[in-house]
């Protein structure tokens, strides 16, 4: 059985972070043992209520304040990028990777909170036998901007 930690800074609005977390529910975790880690950076009571609940019904969840891990206030503005907010994502992130290295698990999967998830995604994954896989996701940079992959 493969050890996969699924882990996501979570800054996003409830009726869309509700759609997420259903669909990390769904996945088809056959022969895995999933573990979650969920950085909260959003400070709204909603968010913080549904991954509270997804922590109640779903083993193996962490909730984390951002503010525990670093202490720097980044404004997002949607698709609005600086390098204090790229690096705060940064600093998130690399505290995800260090926990999946120092725990040994056998895959970390990222995942943004506004992605709703197909069932299989987990299986599909796991299927190619790599190292490294990911899929490819459509978005802009910037609202004037064109979608790209």
């Amino acid at each position: 059985m493969v050890k996969i930690l699924i882990a996501s800074p979570i800054k996003q609005q409830s009726n869309i972070l509700k759609e997420f977390l259903v669909s990390l529910i769904e996945l088809n975790k056959d022969a895995c043992k999933c573990d979650y880690i969920f950085i909260d950076d959003y400070n709204q009571q909603e968010s913080f209520q549904l991954l509270s609940n997804f922590a109640k019904t779903v083993k193996n969840v962490r909730v984390i304040p951002s503010s525990m891990i670093m202490d720097v206030d980044a404004p997002y503005l949607m698709h609005g990028w600086n390098n204090a907010l790229i690096e705060k994502v940064a600093c998130l992130k690399n505290y995800i990777i260090d926990t999946a290295c120092n725990e040994e698990y056998d895959y970390l999967f990222f995942i943004d909170s506004d992605i709703v998830l197909h069932k299989e995604t987990l299986q599909r994954l796991l299927s190619v036998n790599r190292e490294i896989v990911s899929n490819v996701f459509w978005t802009r940079v910037s609202k004037c901007d064109d979608y790209e992959p």
